[in-house]
C-alpha cells in the first residue's frame, strides 16, 4: 500500500455508516461476505460506475492518503451546498492544515488540529471499518470560529512543501481561530453560505466558519484596483519638458 484514493458520502448532522457503493480505489476493500472486488471491477470497467450517489443530508468528499510515510492526506469537497467548495489539505510533518478555496482561487492555512483529523493509516481503518459496517461515526456538526488575517503571506516556508505545492500561483492568508467571539451567537450563525467550508477527517463534520469573509473580499476588490491603476503619460506635460530642459543644461555644462 502506497497511496489510497477514495470517494465517499458523508452524513451531514446526523450518525450514519458508509455504503458498499460510497467508498473506491483500493484492492483491499471487498464487499463483505461476497468476496467482490470492487477495485479490480473498477480497473476494467471504469470509474465511473462506482461514484457514489448523493442523497439529502450528505455531502461527496473525495480523499488521497499517504499510506506509505503517513504524513500527508489530501480530502477534497467538491459540492458542499451549505458552503464553499474546498480541498484540504493536512501535512503531519509541518503540522499545517491548508484549504484551497476552489471558488475564489485563493488558500488558507492554520494549525493541524489532531484531535479532529485522524493521520492516514488511521483514517483509512475507520474507513474501511466504516464501509464494512462494523463501525458507526458521529457525524455531527462541530463548528470552529477563524478570522482571516491580511495581507497574504510573502513567504510560504513555514506551511509544508504539499500545502506550498497546492497553493503555488495563489494568495495564501492565515487562519486565526477566534476562541471568545467578540461578535454575537447570532451572527456567527448568519454567517452567508459562501464564508463557509466543512469537512470529516475521522471526528465529527467540522465546519470553518470565517467571519471577517466579507472584509477579505473588501482587501482583495481594493488590491486589484490599485493594480490597474496606471500613472498616465501626458504628451507635452510641463514636468517632463522642465526635466528634459535641466537634461540640456547639463549636457551644455558638460560641453556634451
Amino acid at each position: 500500500m502506497h497511496r489510497f484514493h477514495g470517494v465517499c458520502n458523508i452524513p451531514y448532522g446526523t450518525k450514519g455508516q458508509l455504503k458498499y457503493d460510497s467508498l473506491v480505489g483500493h484492492s483491499e476493500l471487498k464487499m463483505p461476505e461476497s468476496g467482490f472486488d470492487l477495485y479490480e471491477d473498477i480497473r476494467q470497467n471504469g470509474l465511473k460506475e462506482h461514484r457514489p450517489r448523493q442523497y439529502a443530508g450528505e455531502f461527496k468528499e473525495e480523499f488521497e492518503l499517504d499510506l506509505n510515510f503517513d504524513i500527508y492526506e489530501k480530502i477534497e469537497i467538491p459540492d458542499f451546498k451549505d458552503g464553499r467548495r474546498g480541498r484540504f489539505i493536512h501535512d503531519f510533518n509541518a503540522n499545517k492544515t491548508g484549504i484551497i478555496d476552489l471558488d475564489g482561487n485563493r488558500c488558507f492555512v492554520m494549525p493541524l488540529n489532531r484531535y479532529q483529523v485522524l493521520p492516514p493509516r488511521s483514517l483509512f481503518d475507520l474507513i474501511k471499518k466504516m464501509w464494512e459496517g462494523y463501525y458507526e461515526v458521529d457525524t455531527e456538526v462541530v463548528r470552529e470560529t477563524m478570522r482571516v488575517i491580511t495581507p497574504p503571506l510573502s513567504d510560504m516556508q513555514g506551511v509544508g512543501q504539499y500545502i506550498s505545492r497546492e497553493c503555488m500561483g495563489m494568495p495564501t492568508y492565515k487562519l486565526q481561530k477566534v476562541s471568545r467571539p467578540i461578535f454575537k451567537r447570532s451572527v456567527t450563525e448568519d454567517l452567508p453560505d459562501n464564508a463557509k467550508f466543512a469537512e470529516f477527517a475521522g471526528r465529527n463534520v467540522v465546519e470553518f466558519d470565517i467571519i471577517n469573509f466579507e472584509e477579505l473580499l473588501s482587501f482583495e476588490a481594493g488590491q486589484t484596483k490599485r493594480s490597474d491603476v496606471v500613472a498616465p503619460v501626458v504628451e507635452g506635460d510641463s514636468s517632463t519638458k522642465a526635466g528634459q530642459s535641466q537634461d540640456e543644461e547639463v549636457g551644455k555644462n558638460r560641453g556634451e
